[in-house]
């Protein structure tokens, strides 16, 4: 849900962040992200959710149940700054998994 917290090592610190939010990689000058998101009727109903800040460019990942999804308006899902628009149809209960980055 949107309230699951996760815990990364990052060369050797440990840090603490939820899914609203990032940590900074000072080694790539990027904030690196992990958005979870619980399929509701209104994210299937819109077939979006917004992420937490705009991924670089192309440096998202879509997870749908631990599935790679692919992006391409004549593939899975589609992405316009914070928004992410599903092609294909998403059902409730699916457990969706953003990883990105973004400038810091």
């Amino acid at each position: 849900g949107l309230n699951r917290v996760f815990v990364r090592a990052l060369a050797g610190v440990l840090q603490l962040a939820n899914n609203a939010g990032g940590f900074f990689e000072p080694e790539h000058k990027q904030t690196c992200y992990q958005d979870f998101f619980t399929a509701d009727a209104g994210i299937v109903s819109s077939g979006q959710v917004t992420l937490s800040a705009a991924p670089k460019t192309n440096s998202e990942f879509v997870f749908i149940n631990g599935q790679k999804w692919r992006k391409g308006a004549a593939r899975d899902y589609t992405l316009s700054g914070v928004i992410i628009t599903f092609v294909s149809p998403l059902q409730v209960g699916f457990e969706i998994e953003v990883d990105y980055s973004s400038p810091a």
